[in-house]
């Protein structure tokens, strides 16, 4: 199995995807953000667990992220 540890770069695009997702639903939308992690190679202590990598992709979330999503 090869594990590859996504970039800041990669996080971003993907949280801008996710908001973006978001704010196009018609219907309710509830956004749940991991913060210890989403797997555990990036849980706390692990691996491939970057603290700032994670908090710069939840702010690309809820930086554009509809107040209504919120």
């Amino acid at each position: 199995m090869n594990r590859a540890k996504t970039n800041v770069e990669k996080i971003c695009r993907i949280g801008r995807m996710l908001a973006a997702a978001a704010n196009a639903a018609k219907g309710t939308v509830s956004v749940v953000i991991p913060i210890r992690g989403v797997t555990v190679l990036d849980s706390i202590g692990g691996g491939f667990w970057d603290p700032e990598a994670g908090r710069v992709g939840c702010e690309s979330i809820t930086g554009i992220l509809n107040r209504a999503s919120r």
